[in-house]
């Protein structure tokens, strides 16, 4: 073992440094020149060429064995040689860099200032080479410490998820990004943590393919994230070299849970946006066939109130035309619930509180599911107003019950839910049944007009055909979702009120609102279908009047355009082969060549029918209508006084 005065005397320029870069001995010849204290910092005596930056143990590793070159901070005297790793810290020999002997003088240095084996004399060739080489040598280590840093930056400022498991299944590498959003830490976290048991048969069957030989693996995994949610990640995996490890394997993983998500949501859009057009599609045909069924009707019922008019009541025909007229009002509530499902007949506005109406609906509920069915009603908020009538909202959830109830034929339970929305602006309630549920391709089908599971003669068919037209008419939205065995769920969620909630107005009470003029008997008809037409014409002959009958609003214009005064009855339809028939009255109104006016119509633009009746004093006669209730409402303007 080489003793400290050894040291000194055999290497007169050699420096011994500790872990921390400290001074701990100096060659004879330096420690004369400096006069160094032990446990002075290299770095404040000695300044590396080509350096930037501190110099730490990392770059003395890097260096150690390579030629170097140095100088003294506070003279011109330059070191190469090269730094060697020895226990509890770093030896460096070398020599001072000199081109000529003549270099001595000026650096204050002597030949006994040199050892015998160091050859200065004899070596100046020798120097300039190491010179050389110690520029390289400093150039190359700066250089793979500068892309050490590059790389290091990369992995931790990177917002992708990169990491490596080892064989034993630990973390071993792990960056910011990864740490944050999963939780785990190097030598601390297990796969088993963070990787389900597929997710973890995923990994290692990439893993397994990189070991056969591949050079990446692509995978898509659902990782758990810090806070226990689901992480949705994919990108590859690789064979690690920053550990001896041959079978770590490194990942670069991007999170795609965002991404995910705005997909689901998308093709739920776009399977909402197909179902609303396939239901519009057919509200549209229905409602088209139902207008032309409600024409069919009119004319049956305007028929047969004719002939039955003409009968004495103990006349057994009276009975039988009875039957025609109540089999014909039938027929038309069918029409108005395929109306109401197509949106195309009237809505009756207000408001509802949900949680007291549901409560007043209990008995009536009880009588339709029946008494083997049990029936809860779960409020979670004490008081919440909706923007729709009671009326509406006890047909929607009546109709909902009954299809719970037909569910349910051994007995189940019905569960009413009451609950503020996801969204802030909407109220929510639930109808579920522990019923036998529904197959995915009947699902898809409950809300079609007519599509019924039940047996013939059971059902309609339009039950929840026409919850979905009211739901829609007030601006919310209604889905289902089902298992087979298990039972149903209809989700409903209608807007909240922001008015002062008042009680449900329905169109019928308020048309009735209409003044009583007298008239002198003429009257004028406007109405497309010849048969209604003309059944028309002769119930107003029965009451005395000179009738003229129009079958276009051409024709009715050229009529009134010969006409002279005012009618004193005119009858409109709405919907007219060449245009809209209120467009023609108001025309008319404006001009003062109509008075009194009623108004048929199986559906339209109740809005607009409403606000001239309520202006004009007029009245609506919805179709199809007994020619009775015309005959009324014609002698109630003929035979009685305008109310003050």
């Amino acid at each position: 073992m080489i003793t400290t005065s050894a040291f000194k005397q055999l290497f007169p320029f050699g420096i011994c440094l500790d872990d921390d870069l400290r001074i701990v001995h100096l060659g004879r010849t330096l420690e004369k020149r400096l006069k160094a204290v032990p446990l002075n910092h290299f770095q404040e005596v000695f300044e590396l060429f080509r350096l930037q930056g501190p110099v730490d143990a990392n770059l003395l590793n890097l260096i150690a064995g390579r030629p170097v070159q140095f100088k003294e901070r506070n003279s011109s005297l330059v070191l190469v040689g090269a730094f060697s790793v020895i226990e509890n810290g770093f030896l460096f020999l070398g020599t001072p860099k000199l081109e000529s002997v003549t270099d001595l003088a000026p650096l204050g240095l002597q030949i006994n200032d040199f050892s015998a084996h160091d050859g200065v004399m004899n070596s100046l060739f020798q120097l300039q080479k190491v010179e050389v080489a110690a520029k390289e040598s400093i150039e190359s280590a700066q250089n793979l410490s500068n892309q050490q840093q590059v790389y290091r930056q990369i992995v931790e400022q990177s917002n992708d998820l990169i990491f490596a498991i080892n064989s034993k299944g630990c973390v071993s590498v792990v960056n910011p990004s990864a740490s944050a959003l999963l939780g785990i830490q190097v030598d601390k976290t297990d796969a088993s943590e963070f990787l389900s048991f597929e997710n973890k048969r995923i990994w290692d069957a990439a893993a397994l393919s990189l070991k056969g030989g591949a050079s990446s693996a692509w995978v898509e995994l659902a990782l758990q994230g810090i806070h226990g949610d689901e992480v949705l990640a994919e990108g590859h995996l690789v064979l690690s070299v920053a550990t001896e490890d041959e079978e770590s394997v490194l990942c670069f993983l991007r999170d795609v849970s965002a991404r995910r998500k705005a997909e689901r949501d998308l093709l739920a859009s776009d399977e909402k946006l197909r179902e609303a057009q396939k239901m519009e599609a057919v509200g549209r045909l229905a409602g088209g066939i139902a207008h032309d069924f409600n024409n069919l009707l009119g004319v049956i019922s305007g028929a047969a109130s004719l002939i039955q008019s003409d009968l004495d009541v103990v006349d057994e025909r009276y009975s039988d035309i009875g039957l025609i007229l109540s089999t014909a009002e039938q027929g038309a509530a069918l029409a108005r619930q395929i109306l109401q499902f197509s949106r195309r007949s009237p809505a009756a506005k207000g408001q509802t509180e949900l949680v007291s109406q549901t409560d007043s609906l209990f008995r009536l509920l009880r009588n339709v599911v029946g008494v083997n069915v049990e029936i809860m009603i779960d409020s979670k908020i004490d008081s919440i107003v909706v923007d729709i009538a009671p009326i509406q909202y006890e047909q929607i959830l009546l109709n909902l019950a009954v299809n719970a109830g037909y569910a349910m034929p051994e007995g189940g339970t019905l569960e009413i839910e009451l609950s503020q929305s996801a969204d802030p602006g909407y109220g929510c309630f639930k109808v579920k049944d522990s019923g036998f549920g529904m197959e995915p391709h009947v699902l898809q089908r409950i809300f079609e007009p007519f599509f019924t599971t039940k047996p013939l003669n059971t059902g309609s068919g339009l039950g929840l055909s026409v919850v979905y037209g009211i739901v829609e008419e007030a601006q919310g939205e209604i889905s289902a979702s089902s298992e087979p065995g298990v039972g149903t769920i209809f989700t409903v969620t209608l807007p909240i009120s922001q008015e002062k909630k008042t009680e449900g107005v329905s169109h019928s009470a308020s048309l009735l609102k209409v003044k009583r003029v007298k008239g002198s008997g003429r009257a004028i008809v406007l109405e497309d279908l010849p048969e209604l037409g003309r059944l028309t014409t002769r119930a107003l002959e029965r009451l005395g009047l000179q009738v003229e009958c129009f079958e276009s609003l051409s024709m009715a214009r050229a009529g009134f355009a010969a006409f002279e005064g005012v009618p004193d009855i005119f009858i409109t339809d709405v919907a007219l082969p060449d245009g809209n028939g209120l467009d023609l009255v108001e025309e008319l109104a404006s001009g003062d060549r109509v008075r009194n006016v009623i108004i048929t119509t199986g559906n339209a633009d109740f809005d607009r029918i409403n606000s001239l009746i309520s202006k004009y004093g007029w009245k609506i006669l919805m179709k199809p209508f007994r020619i009775q209730q015309l005959q009324e409402l014609v002698e109630s303007f003929l035979n009685e006084e305008v109310a003050p």
